[in-house]
């Protein structure tokens, strides 16, 4: 069964393992989607402990959370490279914070791994929405997010 991802494309539910140098392993430990050049004297990768379980999420949840990454990534004012994951800076708007709580509430089911912190700042000032994670975890989200 396929499902599609943030970025639209259509993926293969089935539990994915990632490794720290950004490449993708099937539940066997094959390498299914590199994303850095493999070193030639590195025999084995240490894989980490987080995979996304789209299984998670039912039809209509999966299709509401394609929906709601799709909107709100066109809608953040900035992208913030952080030590341990990314922080995007949405303008300070309530329907645009229930919009992040509701997609932030199905990203934890499907990637438990994940850490997302909302902030709202002072005096009506911009929106934080910060994903952060475990070593590893800023490769998984360059790829998931394409940047």
């Amino acid at each position: 069964m396929t499902v599609p991802n943030q970025r639209g494309n259509h993926v293969t539910v089935q539990e994915l393992r990632y490794s720290n140098t950004g490449e993708t392993f099937d539940p066997a430990g094959k390498v299914i989607f590199p994303l850095a050049s493999p070193r030639s004297n590195q025999q084995e990768r240490d894989v980490s402990s987080f995979f996304c379980d789209l299984l998670a999420l039912d039809h209509e949840q999966r299709k509401r959370h394609s929906v709601l990454a799709k909107d709100l990534l066109a809608k953040h004012l900035e992208l913030r490279e952080l030590p341990d994951g990314y922080g995007l800076r949405f303008p300070n708007d309530r329907l645009l914070f229930t919009a992040i709580s509701e997609w932030a509430t199905l990203e934890q089911l499907c990637c438990p791994f994940l850490t997302l912190t909302l902030e709202l700042h002072h005096d009506l000032g911009p929106m934080w929405l910060k994903v952060t994670g475990t070593d590893g975890v800023k490769d998984f989200l360059r790829a998931e997010l394409g940047i």
